[in-house]
């Protein structure tokens, strides 16, 4: 991202604020995929879990010892959607940020357009 003091045209200024719009659209889309996929994640864990918990007679050791493995699996792809998602997060705020301070650049600009 260039800096505001880089810029020589409103134009370029511009420019600047339709990227940051789309990328600023593309980070609050995954960000609620991984949204999404953490929830399907967390689902998946409870039913694993609830395999591995159940009546003795409803499964076996080796069926509750694979659901148990499935349980941590999906505890971990959890926390790892849990962490990107903070992460776009992060990068949303921060274009949102620049956005603000690009559409103020813009209006307060003084030079040739």
């Amino acid at each position: 991202m260039p800096r505001n003091k880089d810029f020589k045209k409103k134009t370029e200024i511009e420019t600047e604020i339709r990227t940051t719009k789309t990328d600023l659209a593309t980070v609050t889309k995954l960000k609620d995929s991984e949204d999404w996929v953490a929830i399907d994640e967390y689902w998946f864990k409870l039913a694993a879990g609830g395999i591995v918990t159940s009546d003795p007679a409803g499964y076996s050791n080796a069926e509750k010892a694979v659901a148990q493995q499935q349980s941590y699996e999906h505890e971990n792809n959890e926390e790892r959607a849990l962490k990107c998602k903070e992460r776009l997060q992060r990068e949303q705020t921060k274009l949102e940020k620049r956005l603000e301070e690009l559409e103020d650049f813009k209006n307060q600009w003084t030079g040739p357009d």
